[in-house]
């Protein structure tokens, strides 16, 4: 091997290797933190946090099992030399530019718009297409929470200004516990989440727009004398439950999907309710 050769190497390695992996908040309030948040899982080699930073749309191609070959698909565009930058190079130094994805279309106004934000790592360029999904997080008295992704809203629940009804699949045992202790808390707010991702760029600087960051969240709580649900249907494993919640001016309809406003985070507890 020639001797510029091997020198380049070791600059590369020397400068890679020995420095601390990559380590980022989790956070998924804007499109970047939930990229950083992916990357932080991915260097610290913990499949079980990648998976939580997927979008539904992903985790409706494979679970948690199954996401061991859509990772490699997600990561193939990297190579060797990426995905070791990936580990030890923060992406919020390597961002190139960003811009709002509708339906393949450049002109999306909506804060709700899923967002493609382009890298480089290695002198190869990436995107990454992240989109806001909302997710449930219910906590019953005992035991840890669940967390799941709100799929569109019945039609019948967004005829009522006072109630906003989602089905859910929940795990059997998480819908024993609820029905053992009963459902103490339920945290409804928008998360950025990865959709995916793919090799190349943009042409031309003039498509970077400034991400919707979020500075700080609002903490909506609604006090509620109880939490209604119900058990629709079973199947080996899961369940179809159907969560009644109070609607509030925090509350919205995108794409068909109950959300809370940007920047808002609504926490339905059983607690007194203001008159």
């Amino acid at each position: 091997m020639p001797t510029r050769r091997i020198l380049f190497l070791c600059v590369i390695l020397g400068t890679v290797l020995p420095g601390c992996r990559v380590s980022h908040p989790v956070s998924y309030d804007d499109p970047l933190d939930s990229v950083l948040t992916y990357q932080t899982a991915f260097a610290k080699g913990d499949p079980v946090a990648e998976y939580r930073c997927l979008a539904a749309s992903v985790k409706q191609q494979a679970d948690l099992q199954g996401y061991a070959t859509l990772r490699e698909r997600l990561l193939t565009p990297l190579g060797f030399w990426g995905r070791l930058f990936l580990k030890h190079n923060s992406l919020h130094n390597n961002l190139r530019a960003t811009y709002r994805l509708s339906e393949g279309s450049w002109n999306s106004k909506s804060r709700n718009a899923p967002w493609g934000l382009v890298f480089s790592l290695f002198g190869n360029e990436f995107r990454v297409d992240v989109e806001r999904n909302s997710i449930l997080t219910l906590q019953c008295r005992q035991g840890g929470p669940s967390e799941v992704a709100v799929p569109r809203a019945p039609r019948d629940s967004m005829e009522s200004s006072s109630t906003a009804r989602v089905r859910l699949d929940l795990p059997t045992t998480f819908v024993q516990a609820m029905e053992r202790h009963g459902l103490q808390q339920v945290v409804l707010e928008g998360q950025w989440k990865i959709a995916g991702m793919m090799p190349g760029g943009v042409s031309s600087e003039e498509r970077y727009e400034a991400l919707p960051l979020m500075d700080s969240i609002r903490e909506h709580t609604i006090n509620v004398t109880s939490l209604a649900w119900e058990v629709v249907s079973e199947d080996l494993g899961s369940a179809e439950v159907e969560l009644t919640l109070p609607s509030s001016a925090s509350l919205m309809v995108h794409d068909g999907t109950w959300m809370p406003e940007p920047g808002v985070r609504c926490w339905y507890q059983l607690g007194p309710v203001s008159p």
